[in-house]
Formats: C-alpha cells, structure tokens, sequence
C-alpha cells in the first residue's frame, strides 16, 4: 500500500435547526468517521513496510465555517485535525543488528613465484 486517498463526501445544507438528526449523523459518519476508519486500517500495513503516504482531501469548509453547512463543516474541521497529528509521523529506526561474535577470516595469501 503506497498512499490510501481519503476522498469522502457527503452534504446536506441548510439552517442547522431544521436538518434532521439522520442527516447531520450521515455527514458525520461520512466525511469525519470514514476517513478515520482508512487511515486506522493502512497506517499498521504502512508501519510494517516502512513506507508510504496518506492523502486527505478537505474542503475550504474544513477551515472557515460556511452558511447552511453546520453539520459538513464540522465533519471537515473534524478531519483536518484528525489528520494533522500523522503528518509529522517517521517511520521508527531500524532495529540495530547485535555485532557479530565471530572474528572475520583474513584472505589467503597469494603464492609467490620464482625464488625468494
């Protein structure tokens, strides 16, 4: 797995009073939780081989809070800070190999011709 692309959508508008509790818990679910559930799966497959990336596309919503967009705009601040903490993430070091206990053989010495 080189890099899971978090793409998820799901929108809703309107006043924050009249949006059925379904709807508001759908976006939620979609565009906060989905991402999360991703990243959590392919972060332990990208530890184990050392490598890769996790891409988390956002919306403009995500970082100033628009009109009629409560519930989205809130999943999005949602997954923009959920992310930030595994952007910075390194890979540990590799485990340091014991020294060998064995002492290395030297070459044979090449035969010389002809007198001394």
């Amino acid at each position: 797995m080189d890099v899971p692309i978090n793409n998820a959508a799901s929108f809703y508008a309107g006043f924050f009073e009249k949006l059925p509790d379904a709807q508001i818990r759908a976006q939620i679910e979609t565009n906060l939780f989905g991402p999360m559930n991703v990243t959590r799966a392919a972060l332990p497959v990208m530890r184990a081989q050392r490598a890769g990336h996790v891409l988390t596309l956002s919306s403009l919503a995500g970082a100033v809070g628009v009109d009629f967009c409560v519930a989205y705009s809130a999943a999005k601040f949602g997954s923009r800070a959920s992310s930030a903490p595994n952007s910075s993430w390194t890979p540990p070091p590799p485990t340091p190999r014991a020294p060998s206990t064995t002492t290395p053989s030297a070459p044979p010495r090449p035969r010389r011709s002809g007198p001394p």
